[in-house]
């Protein structure tokens, strides 16, 4: 996989999809040509709101790109609400949904996630997961710069 799969326009289209899915956690693929938005096969339930599983039909299009010669480069999710100082970051159910047995289940899939708060998308992080359940960070992206009104000074 040469070169770097999370472009800006690739993650504009990412942070899109979490403030859409926000109060759940999205899902989907990034290719070389954009992303695919998966079905999280847990929304409307409560799960949603801290977890994620693309649906039966979306794993198996993911099991399938990677044996073409136009494989999926990453798999995304959003986490909702986690404080800031937390940043982006794979949790522990990241990791073990994408291992068997300590092993990684699609070795050199990278994992993109990013922070939604607030419905706002913030910082973003780009992971390599490594047997073991070893996550190795392998980009971070700031939080968009946003004109927000709220964040204006009070003039008197």
């Amino acid at each position: 996989m040469p070169g770097q799969p999370v472009t800006e326009e690739i993650l504009a289209q990412v942070r899109a999809h979490a403030e859409e899915a926000y109060p759940e956690e999205c899902c989907g693929l990034v290719f070389d040509a954009g992303t695919l938005r998966c079905v999280n096969a847990l929304s409307g339930t409560e799960a949603a709101r801290s977890a994620f599983r693309p649906s039966d039909a979306d794993q198996l299009l993911l099991a399938r790109s990677l044996d073409s010669d136009r494989p999926a480069r990453a798999l995304y999710h959003s986490h909702v609400d986690t404080p800031p100082a937390r940043g982006a970051y794979l949790s522990a159910r990241d990791v073990s949904g994408a291992s068997w047995g300590g092993r990684v289940l699609h070795p050199g899939l990278l994992h993109l996630v990013v922070s939604v708060r607030r419905g706002r998308a913030a910082e973003a992080a780009l992971f390599r997961l490594e047997d073991g359940g070893i996550a190795r960070v392998v980009a971070a992206f700031p939080a968009p710069q946003r004109r927000d009104s709220s964040a204006w000074p009070i003039i008197e």
